[in-house]
């Protein structure tokens, strides 16, 4: 089980990358951007369950909405979702970005959960890390 001082800096991490991403965002980009933000508090039987991780997703959603003006055309909020949820969620933005025929669109993928080095624990779902940076990559 994490301490608590895992736990904060897992989430100040996230709002660190979440601000970094944003700086090119705000600098006059004229090709649409893409996020999909992912939180689920619960993770696999022998997890505590989280309580911040869907609200962090909603919050980096509005972030991004308000100052990084990413469009609510081309966000998508995934809280509580399990691994297919998300799979087939992250396949149809895929799909979408490709056809939308823009020049240079860029995807943010936002996720706050349980997690270890081989997969995002949903639920008692997983989503296996290298099946992720294949959809991801795929975009």
């Amino acid at each position: 089980m994490k301490s608590r001082f895992e736990k904060l800096v897992t989430r100040s991490l996230a709002v660190v990358l979440g601000c970094i991403c944003l700086t090119p965002l705000t600098a006059g980009a004229t090709s649409p951007t893409y996020l999909i933000a992912i939180g689920n508090n619960a993770g696999a039987a022998n997890e505590v369950e989280l309580l911040y991780a869907e609200r962090d997703a909603r919050q980096v959603t509005r972030v991004f909405q308000e100052l990084g003006e990413v469009s609510g055309k081309t966000t998508m909020l995934l809280a509580g979702e399990n691994a297919s949820t998300v799979r087939s969620a992250l396949l149809d933005l895929n799909a979408r970005i490709r056809a939308g025929g823009e020049t240079d669109p860029k995807l943010i993928v936002f996720y706050s959960g349980h997690a270890d080095s081989k997969a995002l624990h949903l639920g008692n779902t997983r989503l296996d890390l290298t099946e992720l940076r294949a959809i991801v990559k795929g975009s």
